[in-house]
């Protein structure tokens, strides 16, 4: 039966036109199609082919497995994506599935995507690891008196990724 036809946003002025399937337009339906003029006002006659139109998959949640985005450039993470439906998982890191093993960088920004073999979703909002400053206490030095150019033993504990243990520094 005839149906009615619904205007879409099309980029261009000569063949091919770049159509936009708009939206809300019903998945897993056929269309045909026509091209309208504006200037002259011409209508063309109606597509002999159909246009099926497929559901898009929806854009996948990430997460970091352990919750913590505080991890700094070099260390590993497991990023996982879920609510991906009507398709598969593809990270912007190339890797693929909903559970992948990266080696953190802290300029990257880590996104998904749920693609399929017709369509894809727009990218995730995106993960970015921060590494945190690591904070220095003393907890004990030796010899409590000292003289110039004399060496006094530090401990010190740290938080954070950077370093630990002990040193032996030189009075100035």
């Amino acid at each position: 039966g005839a149906g009615a036809f619904s205007d879409i946003v099309t980029i261009g002025n000569t063949s091919p036109l770049l159509a936009i399937i708009p939206a809300a337009t019903t998945a897993a339906t056929t269309y045909k199609l026509r091209v309208v003029a504006t200037n002259p006002a011409v209508i063309g006659s109606t597509s002999t082919n159909n246009l099926t139109v497929v559901a898009a998959p929806t854009v996948p949640s990430i997460a970091v497995a352990d919750g913590n985005l505080n991890k700094c450039s070099g260390m590993t993470a497991t990023l996982n994506a879920t609510n991906c439906t009507n398709g598969s998982v593809a990270w912007n890191t190339g890797q693929n599935g909903t559970s992948i093993v990266v080696t953190v960088n802290t300029a990257f920004q880590y996104r998904a995507k749920c693609v399929n073999a017709t369509c894809e979703s727009n990218f995730s909002s995106p993960i970015q690891f921060t590494c945190p400053p690591d904070v220095i206490t003393t907890t004990s030095f030796s010899p409590a008196t000292s003289c110039t150019s004399d060496s006094v033993s530090v401990a010190f504990t740290t938080s954070g990724y950077g370093f630990s243990g002990s040193s032996t520094y030189k009075v100035p």
